[in-house]
């Protein structure tokens, strides 16, 4: 079985900012890109209340963005759904070649650049002296991989039409463009969903506590998984996630080790769980 940490969400660049923790929900903004989703049409509850993403990227200090990428799409409740709608991811380009050994059964761990944020006075802030981590905010277990190429979009399952791995030309015209789905139940937790996001806990945490030079990619070490791509030179005490690269692709070594891992990113509440 394979392991895919995926970094998805704002950085450096894309974006600029790190994506906020706000009352135990963990935000990932997606980066911002022209499709058919504005940040306006996303949101989240809090206090009660539904918040715009617009308001919410407006209150951070973000650049004025407008249009996003929302993949992977794994949250049901982020925004108001048209007809049937399934839990999935995209990827393409170099990237997704990476992702060609990619099969059913094999788990994407989404993981971002995050810090703490709150509301004062009416306004989004991130709070003041709170350090900012690389965490693991979703994941999605696969079921098939769907190619949707220019020669096969298609035959793409009308399912999919809505993906912007579909509808955006800039992507589906690429090498190496395909979707991926979600299985219905996750296999080394059955009692989960295949697809879903996580509530805030330290477990979710990778940045190391000591990382080299204060530098988010420099985690913990996961010594139950093998790592196949991106290698770097590693410390006996922190692993470097590899920079802005998009999928860290791992095997499970110790199977044991990794199912006690996977379980505790849940917490002690089952209930910790947005779908």
């Amino acid at each position: 079985m394979k392991v895919i940490f995926s970094r998805k969400g704002f950085d450096s660049s894309a974006g600029g900012k790190p994506s906020p923790i706000i009352s135990g929900q963990m935000l990932s903004l997606p980066i911002p890109m022209w499709s058919d989703v504005r940040y306006s049409d996303l949101s989240f509850e809090h206090k009660e209340k539904r918040v715009s993403y617009d308001k919410l990227i407006k209150d951070l200090n973000t650049a004025p963005y407008s249009h996003c990428h929302l993949d992977p799409d794994i949250r049901r409740d982020i925004m108001l759904r048209n007809g049937k709608w399934r839990a999935g991811f995209g990827q393409c380009g170099n990237a997704g070649a990476e992702l060609n050994d990619v099969m059913e059964g094999d788990l994407f761990l989404f993981f971002g650049w995050f810090r703490h944020a709150e509301i004062h006075n009416g306004k989004y802030r991130y709070v003041p002296n709170t350090p900012d981590f690389h965490a693991v905010w979703g994941y999605l277990e696969v079921k098939e991989r769907i190619e949707v190429s220019r020669k096969k979009r298609a035959e793409t399952p009308i399912d999919w039409h809505y993906h912007p791995h579909y509808t955006d030309e800039r992507l589906w015209s690429q090498e190496n463009n395909m979707i991926f789905t979600a299985k219905e139940h996750l296999s080394y937790c059955t009692e989960h969903a295949g697809y879903g996001t996580f509530d805030f806990n330290t477990r979710l945490i990778l940045t190391h506590d000591h990382s080299k030079n204060g530098r988010k990619s420099f985690w913990k070490p996961l010594l139950f998984l093998n790592r196949l791509n991106r290698h770097k030179s590693d410390t006996a005490e922190l692993w470097n996630s590899g920079g802005r690269g998009q999928e860290l692709v791992m095997e499970v070594g110790n199977d044991s080790e990794f199912r006690n891992w996977l379980v505790s990113l849940f917490g002690r509440d089952s209930d910790n769980m947005k779908r």
